[in-house]
């Protein structure tokens, strides 16, 4: 754990926020990746720039989104706390209505983004985890991390080995990326992303520890499994109204 970085220059004595630089290094890789790919891929520089505007516009839309669904879902989790799924839909959302309004193709850049999307939120999973927040629950495997005192972790287990689920699910995204990026056709990217981090997002869940609010829409299940349900299904509808159209192109 490593929630901040003392800055000391001269008289001068402050701290930079592991989590903040970690966020803001996953949106420098999320807008710098999208750029690399469609240069690669020959779009247009003028919509490229446009999009990649709006794309961190969404961004931070979905990042004051998260904090807001925190904060209503319980009054317990401390301000400034992300949660993540909230965020994400609406970065998406906020995407789609600009994408209406500027009238750019906003498949073709969605194809971009999956990808670079689950390499950012890696960058923010580290951020957890040197912050010491969204910790799992006690384990006695050799894998378990003791978070020091004063951490979230402590707080809630005292100094006893808890699952380490920030790392799990950097895991999970990163192997995601890389089947987004080199197993994936463009055209599927959206929807196997939606399925692929849903089903890992609700696994992980269930051994995650800390508060994470209360959604009672499906009881028994924390806000994010419910909503990792709806990413599942929206990514196999997806996922099965590409395959119709790939099979109803190829005709009788």
């Amino acid at each position: 754990m490593w929630p901040i970085i003392p800055i000391n220059i001269g008289d001068f004595q402050g701290f930079v926020y592991t989590y903040a630089l970690c966020c803001g290094l996953g949106l420098s890789h999320l807008i710098v990746g999208v750029d690399y790919l469609a240069r690669k891929m020959g779009f247009a520089q003028e919509s490229t720039a446009q999009f990649l505007m709006t794309l961190g516009v969404a961004s931070m839309g979905g990042w004051g989104a998260g904090v807001l669904a925190s904060q209503v879902l319980s009054d317990d989790l401390p301000l400034g706390t992300v949660t993540a799924m909230p965020g994400i839909v609406t970065a998406i959302a906020l995407l789609v209505c600009a994408a209406r309004f500027w009238r750019f193709s906003l498949s073709r850049y969605l194809d971009l983004v999956a990808p670079m999307w689950c390499f950012a939120h890696v960058w923010g999973r580290l951020g957890c985890f040197l912050a010491g927040c969204c910790f799992g629950v006690p384990s006695d495997g050799p894998w378990a991390v003791v978070f020091p005192e004063g951490s979230f972790a402590h707080t809630a287990y005292g100094p006893t080995g808890v699952h380490p689920t920030q790392l799990y699910e950097m895991g999970v995204l990163l192997v995601l990326g890389l089947v987004l990026t080199y197993r994936v056709k463009p055209g599927w990217r959206v929807g196997s992303y939606l399925f692929g981090y849903g089903v890992g997002r609700f696994v992980i869940e269930e051994f995650r520890g800390d508060m994470r609010g209360d959604l009672d829409l499906v009881p028994g299940l924390s806000p994010s499994q419910q909503t990792s349900l709806i990413f599942v299904l929206v990514g196999c509808a997806l996922l099965s109204w590409k395959r119709w159209k790939a099979v109803d192109s190829l005709g009788p």
